[in-house]
C-alpha cells in the first residue's frame, strides 16, 4: 500500500470517527424518507432507543462487542497519530484470560484516572475503545475496560448503539458502581469539560484537586460488592503525553496558564459562552484550528502528532483508620487517597516527561 492510499484510508477512519455523532443522526433521519423502512426504524426508535436504558443501568457490558472492537480498521485509527500505550509495572487481572474456561474474576478490577482532558481525549476516545495492534489486550489481558462520558451522548439514534459496540457507557454514579461490582474497569477523564478550555500545544495543565468523586467512588463500591471486597479496587493515573498537540487552539486563558480569563474584551466573550456550555449542558465548544484531508492549511482533522500514553503504578484502595467495610466514607480517607494518586501521577510525569514531551512543552501544573 502506498503511503499516500495509506494516509488516506488513515484520515478517513478518523474524520469518520471524529464526526460519527453527526452522521448517525443524519443517518437515522434521512432513512424516515423511505417508508419501507418505517416498521423497522419504529420498532428500533420504541425498543433500542426510548426504552433501552443500557447506558444507565450496566447493561453496556452485554452491548459492548467485541468483534467489533477487534476489526482492522481501528488499526488504521491509531496508527493515524500514533497513539502508543506505555506502563510502569503490569497489571493483574481481573479475569481468568484463558479463553477455553469460564470467565472467572480471579483479582481487583481498576479506575484509571486519565489526564488531560485535551480537546476530546483523543487518548481514550480513540485508544481505548478498541484493540487495535492488540494493544489492550497485549497489555492487560484480563481487564475489561469501559470508556465513560457524557449521558447526552447517547442521546442520538443509532450513535448511542455505536458507542455501546466499542464499550462506552455514561459517567452516571449508579451506572459506575453496577459495572465495578460486576468487575468492570473504567476510565475517567477527570478534568472534565473544564479542563478542555485549558487544552493548547505545549501546554500540561490540569484539573485536580477538587475531582475526588472516582476516590469516594471507589471506596463506596469496595462497600456494595462481596467481590470487589475479596478482590478490592486499584486506581490508576494515566497521563497522555501528546494529548494537548494535537490541534491548534484559540486560547481563552492567560498566557500564565493561570485558570481565569484574560483581559481582552473578545476572548472574555468567548469564554463566558465556553463557560455557559459546561454549566448548562456539560460540555464545552474550544475553538480549534487544525488540517484537511487535502492541506494542512484547515479542516476539521487532528494534527499527526505522536500521543502517548502512560499508565501509572496502581493504586490499591483500602479502609482506613480500622474502619470496616460498610462504615460511612469518611473525608480523610477521600483526601488521604486522592494525595497518594497525585504522588503516583507526578511519578507518571517523570517516568515520561524526558521520553515524550516535546522542548518547548510546560510542565505538569495542577491548576485547579
Amino acid at each position: 500500500m502506498t503511503n499516500i492510499l495509506q494516509n488516506f484510508i488513515q484520515s478517513s477512519i478518523v474524520v469518520f470517527h471524529n464526526t460519527s455523532i453527526l452522521l448517525f443522526l443524519i443517518t437515522y433521519i434521512f432513512l424516515w424518507k423511505y417508508k419501507l423502512l418505517w416498521p423497522l426504524l419504529i420498532y428500533y426508535t420504541i425498543f433500542h432507543y426510548f426504552r433501552d436504558k443500557s447506558p444507565v443501568n450496566g447493561n453496556v457490558w452485554y452491548k459492548r462487542n467485541e468483534s467489533f472492537r477487534n476489526l482492522f480498521i481501528w488499526n488504521y485509527l491509531i496508527d493515524y497519530f500514533p497513539i502508543k500505550f506505555h506502563k510502569l509495572s503490569d497489571l493483574s487481572p481481573t479475569f481468568n484470560n484463558n479463553e477455553n474456561e469460564q470467565n472467572e474474576r480471579i483479582g481487583p478490577n481498576y479506575i484509571f484516572g486519565y489526564h488531560p482532558h485535551g480537546i476530546i481525549a483523543t487518548g481514550v476516545s480513540n485508544g481505548f475503545t478498541n484493540n487495535a495492534n492488540n494493544n489492550w489486550n497485549k497489555l492487560f489481558p484480563g481487564i475489561k475496560c469501559f470508556v465513560t462520558t457524557l449521558i447526552n451522548q447517547f442521546q442520538i439514534p443509532f450513535y448511542r448503539d455505536y458507542l455501546m459496540a466499542l464499550g462506552v457507557t455514561t459517567v452516571v454514579k449508579k451506572n459506575l458502581k453496577i459495572l465495578l461490582n460486576k468487575g468492570a474497569s473504567i476510565v475517567i477523564v477527570i478534568g472534565g469539560a473544564k479542563e478542555a478550555l485549558l487544552a493548547k500545544p505545549g501546554n500540561n495543565s490540569i484539573i485536580l484537586n477538587k475531582r475526588k468523586g472516582f476516590i469516594k467512588l471507589a471506596l463506596e463500591s469496595l462497600n456494595e460488592s462481596n467481590d470487589n471486597f475479596k478482590f478490592g479496587i486499584s486506581i490508576v493515573p494515566v497521563y497522555a503525553f501528546g494529548e494537548n498537540n494535537i490541534y491548534n487552539v484559540y486560547y481563552t486563558g492567560d498566557d500564565d496558564e493561570k485558570n481565569n480569563i484574560g483581559d481582552n474584551k473578545f476572548k472574555k466573550v468567548v469564554y463566558k459562552f465556553q463557560m455557559f456550555l459546561k454549566d448548562k449542558f456539560g460540555w464545552t465548544l474550544p475553538i480549534i484550528v487544525s488540517r484537511g484531508i487535502f492541506n494542512y492549511d484547515f479542516g476539521i482533522l487532528p494534527y499527526k502528532t505522536p500521543i502517548n500514553v502512560v499508565f501509572g503504578n496502581p493504586i490499591h484502595i483500602k479502609r482506613l483508620n480500622n474502619l470496616k467495610f460498610g462504615d460511612p466514607i469518611t473525608q480523610f480517607e477521600i483526601d488521604y487517597w486522592h494525595n497518594q494518586y497525585i504522588i503516583e501521577l507526578e511519578n507518571v510525569w517523570e517516568f515520561g516527561k524526558d521520553k515524550f514531551r516535546k522542548p518547548n512543552e510546560s510542565n505538569l501544573k495542577i491548576v485547579e
